[in-house]
């Protein structure tokens, strides 16, 4: 069966409520490397507020003491910053820091015209070179630029961690 909607029925379908957010979460301490030496936690800090908020990540660096981000959330402004405390509230619960407190006060958020997302993607994908990191995006690790450069078999956020667990894994039985 074929159900045909008239012109006066669309009308009334929910518009797009997608945002294009520019997220930026930074540690107190800018001398600090820790986000790049606990990387797999991170990675799971921000998975599982993408599980809770359902967001998708378009362009993301993250550097020794600073994570930025270019993300589209399906809910609008809504939840945007609550996403975002969950990854720094749970990194900080988990990691190894010691002492006062971790992050340099809750993400710095705004959102992205949708005419500027392949230019901010493209900035937050140089900022290791601009921190002086690397001599090209695709080079840093810890980025989109490089995941896109060694194609789909590097997408998947949990090749780290199941090489880390199979590495774990190994060790115990020794």
């Amino acid at each position: 069966m074929t159900y045909h909607i008239s012109h006066s029925e669309s009308f009334f379908r929910p518009a797009s409520n997608k945002s294009f957010v520019v997220c930026k979460l930074s540690l107190r301490d800018p001398s600090s490397e820790l986000l790049t030496q606990e990387i797999l936690l991170l990675r799971d800090c921000i998975a599982l507020s993408r599980k809770q908020w359902g967001f998708e990540i378009l362009a993301a660096a993250i550097l020794p003491s600073q994570l930025q981000m270019l993300a589209v959330f399906d809910t609008g402004e809504f939840g945007i910053k609550q996403a975002m405390a969950i990854v720094q509230k749970t990194f900080e619960e988990h990691s190894s820091h010691e002492g006062p407190p971790l992050w340099d006060g809750p993400a710095d958020v705004s959102t992205l015209d949708p005419s500027a997302v392949p230019l901010r993607s493209a900035f937050i994908e140089a900022a290791p070179v601009r921190a002086g990191l690397v001599a090209r995006p695709k080079d840093w690790r810890f980025s989109t630029a490089y995941r896109k450069e060694q194609g789909p078999d590097q997408t998947d956020m949990n090749t780290a961690y199941a090489a880390k667990a199979a590495a774990f894994q190994v060790l115990e039985r020794q």
